[in-house]
């Protein structure tokens, strides 16, 4: 007997399941930030809290559907001592370390940013490549069998600043990795990494990494690559750019590297720095779909941009676009109206950006980043009433909510990551503790350290636990 699965058929919300937890070494404890399926089990990266740790430490579990049990396979080792004094100098700023010289712990990595499973040259069989953010600056690891992980990069890269790399995506044999955030003495920045870079290595194995492009395309103005993804002819990149809105550019990869690449959409898609960034970015159906995103809670603060909320945009095959869910406009390519009939945020103006998309069974999904739970300057029942959304679409044009913020729990703040495998649809639900009424949002939100507004807060930091979902669509039983 087996189960039939249906094809181009949504999963919807009472499909979905919380995944059981591990008990008293629980992975939900701590915020999931990536999920791959590798070697038949789903590995989970999160950011873990250790006694006398402040600044955390990176973690990977693994999750076997058949026996309901995870595994924790890695944990961040610490620096070896003595540090070096750039980096404990940059640790002391950040609060990581005290003020005094005398020798302490310092873990090495404080979160997985990006998972991939691919094979490069040296590569025997498909291996894990894991990103991971650091202090001391961005490492990517390979990992043959899941347990035993190894640097394949200086940190950095280039950049020891370099916070970490986003968007792990593979193509034409190779592996196309985003820097992402800067390490400062005395800050962390997610939105700007010290040089809008884009890296690329046929044999990652052999830690061999050559620029892909000049850093942002030869536009100052592109702060950042926000997101990456590859059809089958091309690789496509999305950028943040808070002057004039993003642009998404492509490469066939033709040649040697830094290859040739064509920019295909600008200025936000002509609602400018609205659409100040791609959020996330996937192929399906033979076309690109763009979800933009503004930073923190839908105002980019630093910039004066905003308020606002997210659009999902569609590049086709025939290099035309379309308007799904947004602002109706007038751009040089025309009229755009919204196909789905959504507007910005699809009509919730507290999804202020698409975290996630994943394709599973033919039906494409995205989840949402909703600030009104997190949002200090809400009242505790409206921040209950508030939290993410997933939404899914069998044919890019039409959208329906299948997991609304009514399932989630109190706190919820986003999908952070979707993951197909053949044991179903994963979600990584992210939650916040946030404040309650009438308390000081600096006493329970610690990231506030050296900002003057709960809104300054990078909106990636604010996750405080996670709940892993699965959801799955079958059609009775068959012989």
């Amino acid at each position: 007997m087996t189960q039939e699965t249906l094809v181009d058929t949504p999963i919807w919300v009472d499909q979905f399941q919380v995944v059981p937890d591990a008990g008293s070494d629980d992975p939900l404890d701590c915020p999931a930030t990536s999920m791959v399926w590798f070697k038949d089990r789903l590995y989970v990266g999160a950011l873990v809290l250790r006694p006398g740790d402040v600044q955390g430490r990176s973690r990977i579990d693994a999750y076997d559907p058949r026996s309901k049990s995870w595994q924790v396979v890695y944990e961040s080792p610490d620096f070896p001592l003595p540090l070096p004094a750039e980096l404990a100098s940059r640790a002391r700023g950040l609060g990581y370390l005290p003020p005094d010289t005398g020798a302490r712990t310092l873990a090495r990595d404080q979160g997985v940013q990006s998972m991939l499973v691919f094979q490069g040259k040296s590569d025997s069989a498909p291996c894990l490549y894991c990103s991971v953010t650091s202090v001391g600056g961005g490492l990517i690891l390979r990992s043959e069998d899941g347990q035993n992980y190894v640097p394949v990069c200086a940190p950095g890269i280039e950049n020891s600043r370099t916070l970490s790399f986003a968007s792990l995506t593979a193509f034409g044999g190779c592996l196309f990795v985003a820097s992402f955030g800067s390490v400062f003495r005395q800050e962390l920045d997610y939105a700007k990494p010290p040089k809008a870079t884009l890296y690329v290595s046929d044999d990652p194995g052999s830690a061999q990494w050559t620029r892909a492009a000049e850093p942002g395309f030869g536009d100052a103005a592109n702060t950042g690559i926000s997101a990456l993804c590859a059809t089958a002819s091309h690789v496509y990149a999305g950028t943040c750019n808070p002057a004039r809105g993003f642009q998404v550019w492509r490469t066939k990869a033709a040649g040697t590297a830094p290859f040739h690449w064509e920019k295909v959409l600008e200025n936000g898609a002509w609602r400018y720095n609205h659409n100040q960034m791609v959020g996330q970015i996937t192929a399906f159906g033979g076309d690109v779909y763009i979800g933009s995103a503004l930073p923190g809670f839908g105002e980019d603060l630093r910039n004066l941009i905003g308020p606002g909320a997210c659009e999902v945009i569609r590049f086709c095959a025939d290099d035309t676009w379309d308007l799904l869910a947004g602002e109706p406009r007038f751009s040089p390519d025309g009229l755009k109206a919204p196909l789905s009939a959504f507007g910005p945020g699809l009509n919730d103006r507290f999804n202020a950006g698409i975290w996630s998309f994943g394709v599973h069974d033919g039906c494409l999904y995205a989840g949402t980043r909703h600030w009104a739970s997190a949002d200090p300057g809400q009242s505790k029942a409206r921040r209950k009433a508030g939290g993410p959304q997933l939404w899914v679409s069998c044919n890019g044009t039409d959208w329906q909510q299948c997991l609304s913020q009514n399932v989630a729990a109190f706190g919820a703040i986003g999908v952070r990551a979707i993951c197909s495998t053949p044991s179903g649809l994963f979600l990584a639900m992210a939650y916040t503790d946030g404040p309650e009424d009438g308390q000081d949002p600096a006493q329970v939100l610690p990231r506030l350290r050296g900002k003057s507004s709960p809104y300054e807060i990078a909106f990636e930091t604010l996750a405080d636990w996670s709940e892993i979902m699965v959801g799955q669509r079958t059609q009775g039983m068959t012989d």
